[in-house]
């Protein structure tokens, strides 16, 4: 048996764990494409400012791009939201308003940044608790779900990211918990609280639509089933989800107002996977909320290792039982709301895939919502396996070891992760690290690029020596070293007093231009490192 100051400290431990894997190493990690647009959007940049200004032909220091990674005093509130609701109206701006506070009090370092996440994925613990309470008796289901949370390599990934993926749950989590006591307690102010927080549930992601829907089968369901019917209920939460929804509509306008960002924004989810592909992505990113030791490049382009789904039928074992147990032993109160949160915001990503086509449903931190309401229910079946004192004493021990394999295994798998420099949630620039390395061995180096993509240049400055140049642009002139002599290398850098470049380095570029090298009389390409999304190649004389 269990005793209760044991359990009690074992908790304080993993809560202790969970805060120290969310705050340590926090700028090691490389800041990837997508937390690089946060900052763009954060100093008041758009990306098409930044093309403009370093994609010209142009020589820039790693320096030169940072300019566009802090905070930009030049750039006041309004025109930041302004600028990044017309150029990239799919991310609702409360996040970024915050986070643009935060780094003007803090500062715009790495470190600093991802830092809000971190503190936003404490109140998702918060949120945690909060809906257990509301859904249980027993306290232990609580106590259980927040050290699951707290340990989950998955939560702790999103924790150091300089996204919303860490206010967006804890916001969702507000919401359904604001819901839960508007319907218990009947009161017009808990309604409007209701209100309030989907709100703030739509402006932190957009896919918080799916949670509301997921709280209006709840609402409808279970007022149908009620012996003595009243619409009350219902109204209130149609009002309620309507002046959510009035408080968001300048947001929506804007969406449907720049309908061509939108499509751009969107056009990478298009292409169709079959269903087997898209099971085995589903099912590995099911198992990283309970473990994550195997760290590989997240490329949908190629297929899954074995061991990628060597834990995860049995943790899809796992989960599906707890759903059983759930619906055996609770009220319809519980199960119905855990299993709509869960299924409503599930089915909303995944039926697209398999109707339409596309790859919505392998991105696993569109889930979060879901992957929450799955680690509430696995804890509502560990904590009454352990609470259950009248089974066979093996039974109860067994469920135990269970809790600790499961507990363990997250805690080995933020260890790994806490100590990597790249993990597969940074798949676009995973390889980025490597390359960097090989540049940064020559003692004057030369990047030439004209992907035009420009987060990845930028998240190429971070990794690169202060000393390094960088040439970048969509129509490169490059006649200084393909069509005059070889001496003409020194040219290209007056601002160095002709300084030769030791060497010169050509990352992610075009065919056309490769071909156009290839074709030259004097130079040739040399491959220095090629990896998924991170093709260096090295000039070479001929």
């Amino acid at each position: 048996m269990l005793k209760s100051n044991s359990i009690k400290f074992f908790i304080v431990i993993l809560l202790i764990l969970g805060v120290f894997f969310r705050f340590t190493n926090l700028e090691k990690k490389v800041y990837w494409h997508d937390e690089v647009i946060t900052s763009i959007n954060v100093s008041g940049f758009t990306g098409d400012q930044v093309r403009e200004d370093i994609f010209n032909n142009r020589l820039v220091t790693p320096e030169d791009l940072m300019r566009y990674q802090r905070f930009n005093p030049e750039k006041n509130f309004i025109e930041t939201v302004i600028s990044f609701s017309i150029h990239d109206p799919l991310h609702p701006p409360i996040y970024y308003i915050l986070l643009r506070f935060w780094n003007q009090l803090l500062g715009s370092s790495i470190a600093i940044t991802r830092s809000l996440s971190a503190i936003f994925s404490l109140l998702v613990l918060l949120g945690i608790y909060g809906i257990c309470k509301e859904l249980f008796e027993a306290p232990l289901v609580g106590v259980i779900a927040v050290s699951l949370v707290a340990i989950s390599p998955f939560q702790v990934l999103y924790a150091q990211e300089a996204r919303e993926y860490s206010l967006w749950p804890a916001i969702a989590l507000l919401s359904s918990l604001a819901l839960l006591r508007a319907m218990r307690l009947r009161t017009k102010r808990n309604w409007v609280i209701y209100s309030i927080t989907i709100a703030l549930a739509l402006y932190s992601h957009l896919f918080s639509v799916f949670v509301i829907f997921s709280h209006g089968i709840y609402v409808l369901i279970l007022e149908f089933f009620k012996r003595n019917q009243s619409n009350r209920t219902i109204y209130s939460y149609l009002l309620s989800v309507a002046l959510g929804f009035l408080i968001f509509s300048p947001w929506i306008i804007l969406i449907f107002v720049n309908p061509a960002k939108i499509d751009s924004a969107t056009s990478w989810s298009q292409s169709t996977e079959s269903l087997s592909f898209l099971i085995k992505w589903w099912a590995r990113n099911l198992g990283h909320i309970f473990i994550d030791i195997r760290n590989s490049g997240y490329n949908f382009n190629h297929a899954l290792e074995k061991e990628d789904l060597f834990f995860a039928p049995l943790l899809i074992i796992l989960v599906f039982y707890s759903f059983y147990f759930l619906c055996r032993n609770t009220t319809r109160r519980t199960w119905l709301f855990l299993l709509t949160f869960i299924g409503i915001t599930s089915l909303a990503l995944i039926l697209p895939d398999l109707l339409q086509g596309g790859r919505r449903s392998l991105v696993a931190r569109y889930f979060m919502p879901a992957y929450l309401g799955i680690q509430i229910t696995v804890a509502y079946l560990l904590a009454s396996q352990i609470l259950n004192f009248s089974q066979q004493a093996w039974k109860q021990k067994a469920w135990q070891a269970v809790t600790v394999l499961l507990i363990s295994a997250g805690i080995m798998s933020c260890v790994m992760s806490s100590s990597a420099e790249v993990w597969w949630n940074k798949h676009i620039n995973y390889y980025f690290p490597q390359a960097a390395r090989i540049i940064n061995q020559s003692e004057f180096p030369l990047v030439v690029s004209d992907d035009n993509r420009v987060a990845n240049a930028l998240t190429l400055s971070y990794l690169l020596n202060p000393n390094t140049k960088l040439l970048l642009g969509p129509k490169l002139d490059l006649h200084h070293f393909l069509n005059q002599e070889k001496n003409q290398l020194s040219a290209i850098d007056a601002e160095n007093q002709g300084k030769e470049f030791s060497d010169i380095f050509l990352l992610n570029c075009s065919k056309k231009l490769r071909d156009r090298i290839s074709s030259s009389n004097h130079y040739a390409l040399k491959p220095a490192y090629n990896k998924y999304g991170t093709n260096l190649q090295r000039l070479v004389e001929k």
